[in-house]
């Protein structure tokens, strides 16, 4: 080991007297081919390389590098995979404290023009807020002056002041930045008219809430509040009553899945913290059918969590649900006893099959189910289909062992087929598209939280297990499907 590492070393200290070549050979490439995007690509995927090598010398190119980036991000607004790599630029130079304020000092003031400006750069404040982004969460703090008090007054400006739906989201993520990186200067900033950064970013998320406002607007809403509520929630006071019932409004007019899933997640995220307070907080509001905020809240909750997608928010929403089933279980709680909610469907075999023409005189009909029961066949179906992938995946890996035999018989070549199973849901239901999903699980809060570590299936194997052992399990049994006696019946089987 310590001879490789030594060959590592060395290998460093040769690359050394080449970077200056290879940085001065591909930005003069990056001039010459700039009407390419497609050479393009290549050249500033490899000058991010080359910058990565050594900080000392990453150091001295600034110089160079940040007016290309720069340009690169001018010239190329509208193109996301150039956009793309110039912020891979932007992110190994801020990384670098040798080089971070000489880029703010040329960045940052063609950033704010572009926020500043009417319709002479269409297109590109959304843009502008991104590259705002990656400036605020790969600096290191203290955040600087040019961050502080040059560009976080105008993002708060523009976001409040607009209706365009990427400058919103993009305005949302900016400040959501700002918030989760360095929370402490965002609530002592002060403005002119003695207003804090804290109260400017609830503001703006009561507009990003605003019940009248688009509905594509609040999808990256709930991380802003979590963010929020996180970060700063001894801070808030009374705005978090505000903001828990603004992201209720908006709850109760939102269809499209990507709104509903991110503003319930919001709650998620409370329970995991805050149990008994967010329960108090829904028991106490009315709903929208007189019942109460709680009903709402946990009707919508159960009968959309089978689509929920990416990884960490299904993991928080389900194990905030085996949460909130223990605490029901354990405290004999009449506020989640009293709500019931729709469990299987009922088919009605004589009835002859459903086609189109029959679905509006004989609409889909449920079984009414006790919420707690409805929590435990969540949490079953889930553990199903974490079963099933690992099947999947067993499978997938024995048909490439096959597949490998079989071409070193023929001596011809076999590529091997995806071994991850994706579920269709994921790609095909309503709203999917506001939301970048595979890029859901690198959001770096989502690292931060211990949640993001947890192995789904063995949490709710282990808490399954125990919950089945306890008595009052009894009353559950008779609400339980068979294909979700079948799951309990494994689990109960699976050794530890």
């Amino acid at each position: 080991a310590a001879g490789a590492g030594g060959g590592n070393l060395s290998l460093a200290s040769l690359l050394v007297p080449l970077l200056p070549a290879l940085v001065d050979g591909l930005v003069n490439m990056a001039a010459n081919f700039s009407q390419s995007s497609e050479i393009l690509g290549l050249i500033l995927e490899n000058l991010a390389v080359v910058l990565d090598c050594d900080p000392k010398f990453t150091a001295s190119q600034e110089a160079k590098v940040s007016p290309l980036a720069i340009a690169m991000f001018l010239k190329y607004s509208s193109d996301p995979v150039i956009i793309g790599l110039s912020q891979d630029l932007f992110k190994i130079l801020s990384k670098n404290p040798e080089c971070a304020l000489p880029l703010q000092n040329r960045l940052i003031p063609t950033v704010v023009s572009i926020l500043n400006s009417q319709d002479q750069y269409p297109g590109m404040k959304s843009v502008a807020m991104d590259v705002l982004e990656t400036l605020i969460r790969s600096s290191h703090l203290p955040l600087s002056d040019h961050l502080i008090q040059v560009a976080f007054p105008v993002v708060i400006q523009v976001t409040m002041s607009t209706d365009d739906n990427s400058i919103l989201q993009s305005g949302g993520e900016c400040l959501r930045a700002y918030i989760s990186v360095s929370p402490d200067q965002i609530s002592s900033f002060v403005d002119p008219a003695g207003k804090s950064g804290l109260e400017h970013i609830v503001n703006v998320a009561g507009h990003l809430l605003n019940p009248s406002g688009l509905e594509s607007s609040a999808v990256f809403v709930g991380r802003l509040v979590t963010c929020l509520i996180r970060k700063t929630g001894d801070r808030l006071g009374d705005n978090l009553d505000l903001l828990l019932k603004a992201v209720l409004s908006k709850l109760q007019r939102s269809e499209t899945l990507t709104v509903v899933q991110s503003l319930i997640l919001v709650y998620a995220h409370l329970i995991h913290s805050q149990l008994e307070a967010v329960l108090n907080f829904l028991s106490s509001v009315p709903g929208p059918t007189g019942n109460s905020a709680l009903h709402f809240v946990m009707s919508e909750w159960v009968s959309k969590q089978h689509v929920f997608y990416g990884s960490y928010d299904t993991k928080v929403s389900l194990m905030a649900l085996a949460k909130l089933l223990q605490y029901g279980v354990n405290n004999n709680d009449d506020r989640l006893n009293e709500i019931t909610v729709k469990g299987d469907e009922i088919f009605n075999d004589s009835a002859g099959p459903r086609t189109r023409s029959t679905r509006a005189s004989r609409p889909q009909q449920y079984s009414m189910v006790p919420l707690l029961a409805k929590l435990t066949k969540l949490l079953l179906l889930e553990v199903a289909n974490l079963m099933e992938l690992c099947e999947d995946d067993s499978d997938g890996d024995d048909d490439d062992s096959d597949g490998d035999i079989d071409s070193q018989e023929d001596g011809s070549l076999n590529s091997s087929h995806g071994k991850n199973g994706v579920d269709l849901s994921q790609l095909l239901d309503e709203g999917a598209e506001f939301v970048d999903i595979e890029d859901e699980d690198e959001d770096p809060d989502s690292r931060e939280d211990p949640l993001y570590s947890v192995d789904l299936k063995k949490y709710l194997i282990s808490f399954l297990r125990e919950f089945s052992q306890q008595p009052c399990f009894q009353h559950f049994l008779p609400h339980l499907n068979q294909n979700e006696t079948v799951t309990l019946h494994h689990i109960q089987q699976i050794q530890i």
